[in-house]
């Protein structure tokens, strides 16, 4: 990519154009993009990006809807449109619509337009490339409907390019997930997969790359069967179902189209995905997305399944091993979700979530974007969303254990203790690099007058550099309750199992907190040597394997938590 910073106008801010436009404002670009979701709007706006309402089917078709475009997009010179067809709408709208997007490009002399396309526009056996799609070959509608679809942008004088998709895969987005319960619908198949992120790259790749003019497959070189596939997943813990062949490798024969994606290669890109089964591997288990309403809002959860999850003949009792973050963190963080797949068995699933008041937008998950929601957030608060977690899972028949990591080991100590005395006890209390109280990390003196005065005590997030606040409300509710918010004291009043971890170099959460946890719990405390305050951890984990030093700290959790079941 060139060194000038541009504007860039992203038609469609959806499962790519959202992140993709997030990705192009971190780097410097002017990022308009369009949602027909207000709540998304927003989450642009506090992501750094200039949204607009809009829906392509509420506005006239021709004039009316083109000049609209022109108004949202401004000076913007390179465009991306990344809506698929709409399914409310029949062959004629679709392209009277794609007809008003090229007729708004041009007006406003746009210098490139990408088009996001797909690879249904083949024929459906044999080696493909951009060449091969024509309307004699092609058998599904879908592909035919799509095609017609891209030719409304071909006799134009702009320089368009057009993205053809495989199917888009992503974390949220598993090939594995819809066919757990009846395997795959053809398993020897030949796969045509697109990671999010190389759609992503691909797209900024085609919008800067000078040269990058024409059709380009946009496919994972890799193309494995899906029953090569399924029994990739099968040993990470997937359903069974998943692998079902009953052939020896050597009489397997694929089928299917394979699309090359040859050409965008020899232009100079680089996918980050070169083996599918690699990138299944660093998925991990299977995992699920899981809502829990907590007063007017949605506490957003990833499940970790077990593998006798749904049941299967499992005779001991289903357990939630539930994981909550610390200050600054998420869900998300680092290397987290890799303990969790870790600390899973046959009967054991985990849960990790973020705070309804953690700063953490679901469209933009690794990330702080909600600042203000930051500022209102307080201990109570956490506390009672976790005890709305634990009791969601406890209707749902599963013995609940708590895990917290710094901050959250404080939250965890207290709801659990909570929780006891509600005839609702959880079955362990993990305590990972944990606090031991809450008092000792607000400001005192001089500080603290500034701060009720200015009503903004500000931190910096030194990972990313950001700068957070806390309102001064947050200090008064812990003052209202301080007797109820003491850690040491609801430790000792648990009468449930507690394991105490904490790595020897920890610089955030010194030793010595760990020493008062033990005694408060009577437990003795785990000690690693090294690994610091994340047991090796960073955001974000490139890895698909745990942190070195982590290896530990979870085989000894796993230890405790089978010794206690």
């Amino acid at each position: 990519m060139n060194g000038n910073k541009r504007t860039v106008f992203v038609i469609g801010a959806g499962w790519i154009g959202a992140p993709l436009a997030r990705q192009l404002h971190l780097k410097g670009h002017h990022v308009l993009a369009t949602t027909r979701n207000a709540d998304k709007c927003e989450a642009l706006e506090k992501a750094g990006i200039q949204g607009f309402l809009w829906n392509c089917s509420e506005f006239t078709s021709g004039l009316e809807r083109s000049q609209h475009l022109v108004e949202i997009a401004g000076e913007a010179k390179l465009w991306i449109l990344t809506i698929p067809p709409v399914r409310r709408m029949d062959q004629d709208e679709n392209e009277q619509w794609h007809f008003d997007v090229l007729r708004a490009a041009e007006q406003c002399g746009v210098e490139k337009l990408v088009l996001l396309s797909s690879t249904s526009v083949y024929p459906d056996s044999g080696s493909v490339e951009e060449s091969d799609a024509t309307l004699e070959a092609i058998s599904p509608h879908s592909g035919k409907c799509m095609l017609a679809l891209e030719q409304v942008f071909a006799s134009s004088l702009l320089d368009v390019v057009t993205l053809r998709l495989g199917a888009l895969i992503g974390s949220d987005r598993h090939p594995g997930t819809r066919a757990c319960a009846n395997g795959w619908k053809d398993p020897y198949r030949k796969m045509n997969a697109t990671t999010r992120e190389d759609a992503i790259n691909a797209c900024e790749f085609a919008l800067f790359q000078s040269d990058c003019i024409g059709v380009f497959n946009v496919v994972s070189p890799h193309h494995p069967s899906f029953d090569s596939f399924g029994k990739c997943l099968v040993r990470l813990g997937w359903p069974k179902v998943l692998f079902q062949s009953d052939l020896n490798a050597n009489e397997v024969v694929t089928r299917g189209r394979e699309v090359s994606s040859k050409k965008l290669i020899q232009s100079g890109f680089i996918f980050q995905t070169t083996n599918l089964l690699d990138w299944a591997r660093s998925q991990g288990g299977r995992k699920s997305k899981r809502m829990i309403s907590f007063d007017e809002y949605s506490i957003q959860g990833i499940v970790h399944h077990a593998a006798d999850m749904e049941g299967g003949g499992a005779t001991v009792r289903k357990e939630m091993a539930i994981f909550v973050h610390g200050y600054k963190g998420f869900k998300d963080w680092g290397a987290w979700g890799l303990a969790l797949d870790a600390l899973c068995n046959d009967y054991r699933s985990a849960f990790r979530f973020d705070f309804t008041h953690n700063g953490v937008s679901r469209w933009f998950p690794g990330e702080i974007i909600e600042e203000q929601k930051w500022s209102e957030n307080t201990y109570r608060r956490e506390i009672e969303e976790l005890k709305a977690v634990c009791s969601y899972w406890q209707e749902e028949g599963f013995d609940v254990c708590l895990i917290g990591h710094s901050r959250g080991g404080g939250i965890v100590s207290i709801a659990a203790q909570e929780l006891q005395s509600m005839k609702l006890p959880v079955s362990a209390c993990i305590l990972w690099a944990s606090i031991a109280d809450f008092n000792s990390r607000f400001p005192k003196n001089n500080e603290l007058i500034q701060w009720r005065k200015s009503n903004r005590l500000e931190i910096i997030n030194k990972r990313t550099g950001q700068v957070l606040y806390h309102r001064y409300s947050f200090y008064k509710s812990f003052l209202d309750e301080a007797e109820n918010l003491n850690i040491l004291a609801a430790l000792s009043a648990l009468s449930c199992p507690v394991f105490i971890a904490h790595s020897k170099d920890d610089e955030s959460v010194f030793p010595y907190e760990a020493e008062c946890l033990g005694e408060a719990s009577k437990t003795h405390v785990t000690w690693l040597q090294e690994g610091g305050h994340t047991f090796g951890s960073k955001e974000p984990w490139p890895s698909d394997v745990l942190p070195q030093n982590m290896l530990p700290l979870v085989l000894r959790t796993k230890e405790f938590l089978n010794q206690n079941k």
